[in-house]
């Protein structure tokens, strides 16, 4: 391709009547073929999503990691979870072995641009490779999106005691009926915005136990609300950690946290399975489908694996309408 660049003829010592007057000089730019187009683009997206993922709220209250392993299920000692005395009754052990059931899905972004425009503009190539960078943003996002499902559905997601995850009836051991039960989750409905209601809230985690019947002291400091809620929540409520989340389709229901037990009592799990195709398997896939087009086509394919683990740092509140 050519470029135009303009000089003012007054630079090579023309008439100064002529100052003003601009000459067009051509040389070449480098503009990239397909196959350039397709290597740049799945690069910069390895580049990106390599990269540390972005601090939201998924990865600050929960935790978010890679794996090798595509499993329907893990135990609870795949995360740390809660700690208990030597001296005492050893209830811990077998409390690691309970499994809890993982959501599979399919994160599966497509990106396409038209053959000619890559390969005759520059602007539009460069913009390709922007978006390339962006992908982290973008799966940043949809973790989100499916942790956030999964806490809104959480009543009905089976905890390893048999229980939802948010529930009333929590078995501190579901092998030892004498360590009591707890709840972490508050079904009659409660505004938010009434500050009685969130110190009454705060008083029910305060009895959340370990595996020993013993009282864990949870004290939560960070309030999960929906977008709508944000502003009114964040206004009234200057000691607690308020934390919006864009993601919550029910604008009422808000969550209670304790931000600092949360690091150990990991309330949810997100998990990036590695993609077994090399770049080089995913550029000769894309090459096919762009000879057969007028389009260059790049898919991004990465399985992922959710679930909800311990119920003791959270609880979720129905709002009040």
């Amino acid at each position: 391709m050519r470029r135009a660049t303009s000089y003012p003829l007054s630079r090579h010592g023309l008439p100064n009547a002529l100052k003003g007057v601009k000459m067009a000089v051509y040389h070449d730019v480098k503009i990239p073929t397909a196959d350039e187009a397709i290597r740049a683009y799945i690069k910069r997206v390895d580049s990106s999503l390599g990269a540390k993922p972005p601090a939201g709220w998924v990865e600050t209250y929960g935790d978010v990691g890679s794996t090798n392993l595509f499993n329907t299920t893990r135990p609870l000692s795949c995360v740390i979870g809660p700690c208990g005395p030597t001296n005492g009754p050893r209830r811990f052990e077998d409390f690691g072995s309970r499994e809890v059931t993982m959501r599979n899905r399919d994160f599966n972004v497509e990106a396409r641009a038209r053959l000619y425009d890559l390969t005759s503009d520059q602007y539009s190539f460069g913009r390709w490779c922007k978006n390339a960078e962006e992908m982290s943003t973008a799966e940043a996002q949809y973790r989100s999106s499916q942790i956030a499902y999964l806490l809104e559905s959480g009543e009905s997601v089976e905890c390893y005691d048999g229980w939802g995850f948010f529930s009333a009836n929590h078995k501190a051991h579901p092998d030892h009926p004498d360590s009591g039960v707890f709840s972490n989750y508050q079904d009659i409905p409660k505004s938010v915005l009434i500050t009685k209601n969130v110190i009454e809230e705060q008083t029910e985690m305060a009895q959340v136990k370990d595996p020993n019947g013993a009282l864990l002291g949870i004290a939560p400091d960070t309030i999960l609300v929906s977008a709508v809620l944000y502003p009114h929540v964040a206004d009234q409520f200057r000691t607690l950690n308020v934390v919006k989340v864009s993601e919550f389709k029910n604008i009422h229901d808000w969550y209670l946290v304790d931000s600092e037990r949360v690091k150990t009592l990991i309330p949810w799990l997100a998990l990036r399975c590695y993609d077994r195709q090399t770049p080089e398997d995913r550029y000769l896939q894309n090459k096919a489908h762009s000879n057969s087009t007028r389009e260059v086509c790049v898919t991004t394919h990465i399985w992922y694996t959710f679930g909800l683990f311990y119920p003791h740092a959270i609880r979720k509140i129905k709002g009040m309408p």
